[in-house]
């Protein structure tokens, strides 16, 4: 699978919910609407659409997930219902914005991609192709695990990825580095994170509908704000 198409995902997921100011399945409606526009769906499977879901974005949504987000498109007008078949409002499948928006994401991680193999040859002296940046990339957020908070549920979202344990310390170093010096692509890099949560949402039936922006929000990472509690953690 492409790896680039998961990270761009997890970017316009965070654009999405940033721009549109809706709950968490609403976020994934434009990519719903965007892969009946292009695929051209007479009646739409939601079988096909797993597969095709996965083929398009890079993320893996089950079955009913997929139909969450099919009744909620309903609900907005994009499809209807003929019996027990899903049939797409062809006056209101028309392109958008989307492709612009991954465009764009897809420009930004090029970018961070490009820095992150340039940071590694000149402080570490590590070549890396563009395709195993990306995989350490993928590698490395799927290493740190969303089970505490999804259920040990993790894996059925972001693709299988080679484990790359060797380019952890230096993804680890080069977020350390950006966050100093690389505003733009550490901001990148935040967005993808918070994209990897947005995405595991969907997974939640529980969830009652949600949303609000990531404003003035302190994000803590691991343990380390347990540290500072106990008086005893030292440097980032």
């Amino acid at each position: 699978m492409n790896t680039s198409k998961t990270i761009v995902s997890l970017a316009v997921l965070k654009v999405n919910w940033d721009s549109k100011k809706t709950d968490y399945i609403d976020n994934f409606v434009p990519f719903l609407v965007h892969l009946i526009y292009k695929k051209g769906y007479k009646i739409i499977d939601a079988k096909i659409m797993e597969k095709d879901f996965q083929e398009e974005y890079g993320l893996i949504l089950p079955f009913y997930p997929i139909l969450t987000i099919l009744n909620r498109a309903k609900k907005k007008g994009y499809i209807k219902k003929d019996g027990v078949n899903f049939i797409p409002e062809t006056n209101k499948i028309i392109e958008d914005d989307f492709s612009k928006v991954s465009e764009e994401q897809e420009r930004k991680l090029n970018q961070v991609v490009n820095k992150f193999i340039e940071f590694c040859k000149k402080d570490y002296s590590v070549a890396f192709t563009k395709e195993k940046a990306e995989s350490i990339f993928l590698s490395f957020l799927k290493r740190d695990n969303l089970d505490v908070v999804f259920g040990n549920q993790n894996d059925l979202i972001l693709p299988e990825v080679e484990e790359i344990k060797s380019g952890y310390y230096f993804v680890g170093k080069f977020i350390i580095e950006s966050k100093k010096s690389e505003h733009s692509i550490f901001g990148f890099i935040l967005d993808i994170g918070i994209g990897q949560i947005l995405a595991h949402t969907i997974l939640q039936g529980s969830m009652s509908s949600y949303c609000c922006d990531f404003k003035n929000i302190n994000y803590y990472l691991d343990v380390g704000f347990i540290f500072d509690l106990l008086n005893i953690n030292g440097e980032e």
